[in-house]
């Protein structure tokens, strides 16, 4: 794509997943993970802990580059559906100040529907 790219850490919050099925889903691309790959299977929602917990891992892996979010659903707040713009846009302000703060990508996931 012709795209200068920084090799990084990422962390990888698979939140519908568990750690057997990460495991296996790995094991189907690769033998050997690397080292700067990272896996969470729970995490806090955006208004109640999740800012802090990602500040604590890009503190800790400070090279971090990438932070992929498998699903937005699992970091929202329950609505009560009175303005889901407004609740998207207050959430999603948060996770843009702390991708611009520290210069890493956020990757959100969203399903509109599962089918097969």
């Amino acid at each position: 794509m012709d795209y200068d790219t920084r090799k990084g850490t990422v962390l990888y919050l698979c939140l519908e997943d568990s750690y057997t099925r990460i495991q296996y889903r790995l094991f189907e691309i690769t033998d050997d993970a690397p080292d700067n790959l990272h896996f969470s299977v729970m995490a806090e929602n955006v208004e109640n802990g999740l800012a802090e917990q990602i500040e604590a891992f890009v503190s800790r892996y400070e090279n971090t580059n990438l932070i992929v979010i498998d699903t937005l659903q699992n970091i929202c707040m329950v609505s009560d559906g009175s303005n889901n713009y407004a609740d998207d846009y207050r959430e999603l302000k948060i996770l843009r100040e702390i991708s611009n703060k520290h210069n890493i990508t956020i990757l959100l996931v969203h399903h509109l529907r599962k089918s097969k």
